[in-house]
């Protein structure tokens, strides 16, 4: 059973240093996905590199969180948020993933994190309109448009 955190939120604590045995697990379960939930899961790993600027034990976690998400969601790819800090400018960038039709993010879902100093009461008290702008939408023929 998830632990919850004081806001409600079930919460999940990401190990901070993975091993190489886990970190080729994570790999694993993305490269044994077909179509759209790889091609999601390869996007959002992309993203989050580019923002971290290496890959890295947050980048694998950013991914295995996304798969679990995708698991729980029934393969279809779920509203997705992550907070992404540059390895080396400490630069925070959203990364994630909004459905089509879909204008803003649940108010209800998982917080999962492998830093200490983020915390849903801190997350909350965010003014909006200084969060970056929503994710890019994915692109190309997997997602159905016509």
């Amino acid at each position: 059973m998830a632990k919850r955190h004081r806001s409600g939120l079930p919460t999940r604590r990401v190990p901070a240093t993975l091993s190489e045995p886990q970190r080729a697990a994570i790999i694993h379960r993305m490269n044994a996905l077909k179509g759209r939930p790889h091609t999601f899961v390869a996007e959002i790993a992309r993203q989050a590199t580019q923002a971290r600027g290496r890959i890295d034990d947050d980048v694998y976690g950013i991914v295995q969180a996304t798969i679990e998400a995708l698991a729980q969601n029934r393969s279809t790819p779920p509203p997705l948020v992550f907070a992404v800090s540059h390895f080396q400018t400490g630069k925070i960038e959203q990364v994630g993933f909004l459905p089509p039709g879909v204008r803003q993010y649940p108010s209800r879902g998982r917080f999962v994190t492998n830093d200490p100093r983020f915390t849903r009461e801190r997350l909350t008290g965010l003014d909006p309109n200084l969060l970056p702008a929503p994710p890019r939408q994915l692109e190309g023929p997997d997602r159905g448009d016509t």
